[in-house]
């Protein structure tokens, strides 16, 4: 059961989307991206029709100080993961 957890918390299988290495690295890049300016993340795509689809995304942010706002940031980051791994349009 353990390993299930890890396999499942890390997104070490290919089944479960990105990993945590990856969207550590997409948050590192919006946050040099966004400078100063307040942002604001939505999905798109496969499985962002669920509000939880940007909960990683968030939580990171958090992490590294850079809190996400629900609407209204002066750059929307709009985040779709894929077989090709994680892409980021800005708008």
């Amino acid at each position: 059961m353990t390993i299930l957890l890890v396999y499942w918390f890390t997104g070490s299988k290919k089944n479960f989307g990105p990993n945590l290495y990856d969207r550590t690295k997409a948050v590192e890049e919006i946050i040099k991206d966004s400078g100063d300016k307040t942002i604001s993340i939505i999905g798109k795509g496969k499985g962002s029709q669920f509000e939880s689809f940007t909960d990683n995304y968030e939580y990171l942010l958090w992490f590294y100080g850079k809190n996400p706002k629900e609407r209204g940031g002066e750059v929307l980051y709009i985040l779709s993961e894929g077989k090709r791994g994680i892409t980021i349009d800005k708008r």
